[in-house]
């Protein structure tokens, strides 16, 4: 019974005032007549409703109250008690407190918004604010330290031009040449520089023989300012990828840690960073001779490698673009521990890993990612992959 007092009749009743409203608005003149009459076709309507929805007890309930309503003469009553009065005016003074009702009603639910955007607006800028730093490669500042001790930052892709003795040295789009200006061989005088790599950085040395020298984040190259002698020979600490101009006059040594490299002309890689201390020198083209002075005297062919640590040494065959592809803005693993991948990452994003296990270390990872993925990412690859999951913490990823 209750349910068909809320799901008919006050709805009916609520549509009865609307049409009286909507005419009302339009300035139309009802009567109580019309009222009444349109009630009276209303409920009856009801009542066949509830007939056809209802066969029982509970319909016939509905229609006896119906039936009582419209004979009451509630309805007629109320008809002739209004009619005494100036219905345009009631209808206009109706008219204007709906309105009024709508005015409120439209000021609250402006206010709700307002209110509700504010707050959503505010938890946004928590959330901006809440939210973790993404971790990019750091791009720190490279130093060139000049032959007098001076030392100038490079930056990138800035223009500068510098000067050595009578050699003009431009520096600008990640590379600081030394092909231009007047060579000092003449004079007979060696004049150094050096060139720092910090982590997340990379730069590249074009010399004074046309050789090109990239490096590796985290290295360093001291080099002269123009070649002096029969041999050109140049200072290598940390990673560097290397394309000698060809001179068969001249051979082109580099030094590294008790180690001599030796080339005519050639593509090669050097690599004294792997945290299990093992030195690689990776061959693409030509031809190079690996000597430490002792017992070490080995000449490796293209996709060769070889791998020294405390004076032994092994010579492996290599896909050689394995070792270069950080040249070309790659991270290239091939059954690498996490050990020595954590040591990549860390030279290039800058940040500090920490194992929970030792065992940790010796999970294995094949997979190609790109230099300027955020660390987050890379890290979830790796995850997909292997048993490990890292926890990042500014700088600190610990490994579980």
């Amino acid at each position: 019974m209750k349910i068909y007092f809320k799901f008919f009749i006050f709805p009916v009743t609520r549509f009865l005032c609307f049409l009286v409203y909507i005419r009302i608005c339009n300035e139309t003149v009802i009567k109580w007549e019309e009222i009444d009459e349109l009630s009276r076709r209303s409920l009856k309507r009801l009542i066949e409703v509830v007939a056809e929805e209802e066969k029982g007890k509970e319909g016939r309930i509905v229609e006896k109250i119906v039936e009582e309503m419209l004979e009451s003469g509630n309805v007629a009553a109320e008809k002739e008690r209004r009619g005494c009065y100036d219905y345009r005016k009631g209808f206009r003074a109706i008219h204007r407190a709906g309105l009024r009702r709508q005015l409120w009603r439209v000021s609250a639910v402006a206010c709700v918004l307002c209110l509700a955007l504010g707050g959503f607006w505010q938890f946004i800028r928590t959330q901006e604010k809440m939210k973790p730093m993404e971790i990019l490669p750091r791009k720190g500042q490279v130093v060139l330290k000049l032959s007098d001790g001076k030392t100038v930052a490079l930056n990138g892709e800035k223009h500068v031009n510098l000067q050595e003795g009578r050699r003009e040295i431009q520096a600008g789009n990640n590379t600081v040449d030394y092909t231009v200006g007047i060579s000092d061989a003449d004079s007979g005088e060696l004049r150094y520089n050096v060139l720092s790599i910090p982590n997340g950085g990379e730069y590249s040395v074009i010399l004074s023989d046309g050789t090109r020298v990239y490096l590796n984040a985290a290295s360093e190259l001291r080099y002269p300012v123009a070649f002096v002698g029969e041999v050109r020979e140049v200072y290598l600490k940390g990673e560097a990828y290397f394309d000698v101009a060809k001179d068969a006059v001249h051979p082109f040594v580099v030094k590294v840690e008790g180690m001599d490299v030796k080339v005519l002309g050639t593509r090669f890689n050097i690599n004294t960073c792997r945290v299990d201390g093992v030195y690689e020198t990776t061959l693409l083209e030509g031809k190079v001779t690996v000597s430490d002075g002792k017992d070490l005297d080995v000449t490796l062919k293209p996709d060769e490698q070889l791998r020294m640590k405390d004076g032994k040494f092994k010579v492996c065959k290599v896909d050689a673009r394995q070792y270069i592809a950080w040249v070309n803005g790659k991270f290239y693993f091939v059954k690498e521990s996490l050990e020595e991948i954590a040591a990549q990452l860390e030279r290039w994003y800058d940040v500090q890993f920490f194992f929970t296990r030792d065992t940790l270390k010796q999970e294995k990872f094949t997979g190609v990612v790109l230099r300027d993925y955020t660390v987050e990412e890379i890290l979830a690859i790796i995850e997909k992959t292997t048993n490990v999951r890292f926890v990042v913490n500014g700088s600190t990823i610990t490994v579980r």
